[in-house]
């Protein structure tokens, strides 16, 4: 609202007092004015702080290389003209309505929204995003997020990761948590979140693995006994049920994976081995192969130390990373691994 806006309801609010001949009513109109004007211009001050706060999140380099990419990957599915436009015109503009917004200018906050609006268009754009889902962990956490991602061995626990790389599962906090699964829809559109699943207890979910039909998923979590074990539920919330084993309260499971004819490969400390140079106090995580139907287990890895995060490659084979560092070159780092489903050919 401008000068000429807020003397032309002033003064209308004058000329219907003084025609009602209550001065008590044109005080009353003037109060309520001056709130209604302060609280408008409190909105306007707010709007252009968090656009300016958005344009300065975005990397408009960034944006203009992931548009040319798209172009090239997505040739005839991605329109890379309309979309470099739109990531022209805000590189262009960036700076000036950084500068402007931050001081408050209200005529460019139209502006400010519409070059937004192109970013965000372009970027979900990609093809990638046309099925319109998108499955996830949320997980609430501690203030300062950004710096807990960059923090030690204590800060990379509480985002509720493993802390070292001769770690696993087994030593992430079993209580504390606030998490679940959630699906994303109507990503172009108004986003919708809605929850899938979450835990009655205050305990953690990892792992999240959808099956071929998408169907049904897997997720790692924690069982009564608070003992890591892999679940399963439908793709519609229904039908949750522990598929790990359960006969042994001192063996866990977690970081499962599905195969293409339904049998499940995942982690497991079943093979009772410990980290030798902590003394055999930590558990170490080999890789099972799981009959879904018949529920019989077999042990498909033999290290002295632990595998990790097992996935499927398009031909079919298991890729996996393993950690074992007696006297060789990748003490500090995971060695990247195949093998066929059988465990042959590691």
């Amino acid at each position: 609202m401008n000068g000429n806006q807020e003397r032309s309801c002033l003064t209308a609010a004058l000329h219907g007092a003084v025609k009602s001949h209550s001065l008590l009513v044109y005080l009353h109109v003037c109060l309520s004015f001056s709130l209604a004007l302060s609280a408008a211009r409190g909105a306007v001050t707010d709007t252009c702080k968090n656009l300016k706060k958005q344009c300065e999140a975005i990397n408009a380099e960034a944006v203009t290389l992931a548009v040319e990419d798209m172009g090239k990957r997505f040739s005839g599915r991605y329109d890379v003209s309309k979309h470099r436009s739109a990531a022209d015109a805000f590189a262009r503009n960036r700076e000036a309505l950084i500068k402007s917004l931050g001081a408050g200018k209200v005529e460019e906050v139209e502006k400010a929204a519409k070059l937004l609006a192109g970013v965000r268009a372009a970027l979900l754009a990609n093809p990638l995003l046309d099925g319109e889902k998108i499955l996830f962990v949320r997980r609430n956490i501690s203030s300062g997020a950004r710096q807990d991602v960059r923090g030690s061995e204590g800060t990379t626990q509480k985002l509720g990761f493993i802390s070292l790389n001769s770690r696993c599962h087994v030593t992430i906090a079993r209580k504390g948590w606030q998490d679940e699964i959630t699906v994303l829809s109507e990503i172009r559109g108004e986003p919708k979140l809605t929850t899938l699943y979450k835990p009655d207890q205050d305990v953690i979910v990892r792992d999240v693995d959808l099956d071929f039909t998408g169907s049904r998923l897997m997720f790692s979590s924690l069982d009564t006994n608070r003992q890591w074990a892999v679940y399963e539920i439908g793709a519609d919330g229904k039908h949750l049920k522990q598929v790990s084993p359960s006969a042994y309260r001192d063996v866990e499971w977690f970081n499962a994976k599905y195969l293409p004819d339904g049998r499940v490969i995942m982690l497991s400390t079943a093979s009772y081995q410990g980290l030798p140079c902590e003394g055999g106090s930590t558990p170490m995580a080999l890789l099972y192969l799981m009959d879904s139907t018949s529920g019989s287990i077999r042990r498909l890895t033999y290290e002295q130390d632990s595998d990790y995060t097992p996935s499927i490659t398009g031909d079919g084979r298991i890729l996996y990373t393993r950690w074992e560092y007696s006297d060789l070159s990748h003490y500090f780092g995971r060695r990247l691994m195949t093998m066929n489903p059988d465990g042959t050919a590691q």
